[in-house]
């Protein structure tokens, strides 16, 4: 039986799952309407759609490196409580997941999540690694019905070093995964790859992207847009104190340049010496072995981080657990 736009719409006013979820459970019962709400019932989505609206700022946030040191990604996966996250059977699937990220390199968590008019592969339509039988929205699904948590994959990252270039890929999680790093750092000859000085910049390198929060390795990957601007309000900033434009020109610039110190790696303090910059670091270690060495590229993921978690007071939570309870 073909399944029509407007079947889909019924069924996803009625249950408040996903529209691809309605789909398929219409694909799944030949149509039938009362069979495709139990289906979604027993699956966890009816129950996980009422969760939607509820804030998921807790989770973990997991990195891993494969052994050749070439390949590597992090993940973050979220729910509404910590006790959720450090259960067994959440950090379990999000292990799963970073090793699905890591093998299958999909583009995308969901196509809710591309940009508009994206396509590629989409993490969440994946049949999961683990249990071929169903795909990966079906088993954070599942697990968010079985605890009664609205849980999301939020974001993914994945790095590979090209084959051409020499390099090694680090990472760092903080707080049992509250900060995840991801960092690749190239080098232009053999030997200073295997020296231990090398593998001790890049855990340092980790640890400055968790503390001290870059956004760019350097000034010229900054887009001109967010140089501007920081420019238009460093000079409206300037003209208040009444100097001659030239005057306030100068002190935007000097405001630009201290901005870059804070946002750009290789520009910052280094966090562990404040006597030297993260660009003099790099080349003390590269003189030391007889490289050069630069940084590619960084990640850093902060759990929960933009999300704005509700701050619900315990006696009206307990008062309504009760008047559910006693249908009211």
């Amino acid at each position: 039986m073909a399944v029509t736009a407007q079947d889909v719409k019924a069924l996803r006013e009625a249950t408040g799952a996903g529209m691809m979820d309605c789909k398929r459970a219409l694909q799944e019962n030949d149509g039938d309407f009362d069979r495709a709400v139990s289906w979604l019932r027993e699956k966890g989505m009816a129950s996980a759609a009422k969760r939607a609206d509820r804030a998921a700022a807790e989770g973990v946030v997991m990195a891993k490196v494969l052994d050749d040191a070439r390949t590597a990604g992090m993940l973050e996966l979220n729910c509404e409580t910590d006790f959720v996250a450090r259960g067994d059977e959440f950090q379990t699937l999000a292990e799963g997941l970073l090793d699905q990220v890591i093998a299958q390199a999909p583009d995308f968590v969901s196509s809710e999540k591309a940009p508009a008019g994206a396509s590629g592969k989409f993490l969440v339509d994946l049949p999961y690694i683990h249990d071929a039988s169903k795909t990966v929205a079906d088993v954070v699904t599942a697990l968010s019905g079985k605890t009664g948590e609205k849980m999301e994959i939020r974001r993914f990252v994945r790095f590979e070093i090209p084959a051409d270039a020499k390099g090694m890929l680090f990472s760092y999680v903080h707080m049992g995964g509250k900060i995840g790093v991801l960092a690749e750092i190239h080098v232009d000859n053999d030997a200073a790859l295997k020296d231990p000085a090398f593998d001790a910049l890049g855990r340092d390198l980790c640890l400055q992207i968790c503390s001290a929060s870059p956004r760019w390795v350097s000034s010229d990957q900054v887009a001109q847009s967010a140089i501007d601007e920081e420019m238009r309000i460093y000079k409206a900033q300037a003209a208040e104190t009444g100097k001659p434009e030239n005057i306030c020109e100068k002190i935007a610039q000097g405001k630009l340049r201290k901005w870059y110190e804070e946002v750009c790696l290789v520009q910052q303090t280094f966090v562990k010496d404040n006597e030297k910059t993260i660009a003099q670091l790099l080349e003390e270690t590269g003189k030391a072995l007889g490289a050069k060495i630069s940084v590619a590229r960084f990640a850093r993921f902060e759990r929960g981080e933009g999300i704005e978690k509700a701050q619900a007071d315990l006696a009206d939570d307990v008062a309504k657990a009760i008047a559910d309870a006693e249908g009211k």
